[in-house]
């Protein structure tokens, strides 16, 4: 910003002075979130909009994956005086890491499981299955009708 200001403009201001007018108008230095560019907000309110019709909460279940190790609790951001690094004494090393998968519902938690590493597609499949729905495996390739579908024939909207 302070060399477009000199480039474009002619303006030579140093960068406190760019900071300070930046807090003035109400700007603050955060931390980015990210968003995925591909998201797509109207296939998104469909999708909620379809469920919202077809199902109700009870119906919901919700997964997800967390871990935990020794670094799971490091801060991204501290304060110091002017002119001295924060810093933070923090373990590098990771230790054992350990990831959950529970599954909930508006009732609570009605499944969970802790490995000992990362889950892949097979441990998240073999969750699902065995745990959340109890259904056999074998079950799932067959050519049996889907376990649930939408409430007609048409397409989902989400899906093009």
């Amino acid at each position: 910003m302070q060399a477009w200001l000199l480039i474009e403009h002619g303006i030579e201001i140093s960068l406190s002075a760019i900071q300070c007018n930046l807090e003035w108008i109400g700007l603050s230095h955060k931390k980015l979130s990210t968003l995925a560019k591909e998201r797509n907000e109207n296939k998104r309110f469909d999708w909620i909009e379809w469920v919202s019709e077809n199902f109700t909460a009870s119906q919901i279940v919700c997964t997800d994956e967390s871990y935990k190790d020794a670094r799971t609790h490091s801060r991204t951001y501290g304060r110091a005086m002017r002119g001295v690094e924060p810093f933070e004494l923090v373990a590098f090393v990771r230790g054992l890491h350990l990831s959950i998968l529970p599954a909930l519902t508006t009732e609570g938690v009605i499944a969970a499981e802790v490995v000992e590493g990362s889950v892949d597609g097979e441990i998240f499949l073999n969750f699902i299955v065995n745990q959340v729905v109890s259904i056999p495996y074998s079950l799932l390739f067959s050519s049996s009708p889907p376990l649930c579908s939408a409430s007609s024939d048409e397409p989902v909207p989400w899906a093009e």
